[in-house]
């Protein structure tokens, strides 16, 4: 029983570090993107919110990362060695 939640604790913790971390280069890239699709096209209809959109996009991929990450992490650990 303790080894297992041993091992659900260190897989949240790499969940929370890469979500962390993976959000932190996500979002400046898509804060980069947003200003590029606003300068093209400024009287779109999205322009005002794009930066939110983008946004929204770097905290979804930013927990898939985190997901994947977690689940690879309890899979690696319960392999019989």
């Amino acid at each position: 029983m303790q080894e297992r939640m041993r091992q659900r604790f260190r897989a949240l913790l790499v969940a929370v570090v890469a979500l962390v971390l993976s959000f932190s280069l996500f979002r400046p890239t898509g804060t980069l993107l947003a200003v590029l699709v606003r300068r093209h096209w400024p009287q779109a209809w999205f322009s005002g919110l794009i930066v939110w959109y983008f946004d929204f996009f770097a905290v979804g991929l930013s927990i898939t990362v985190a997901v994947f990450a977690a689940l690879s992490t309890l899979r690696r650990q319960q392999r019989p060695e």
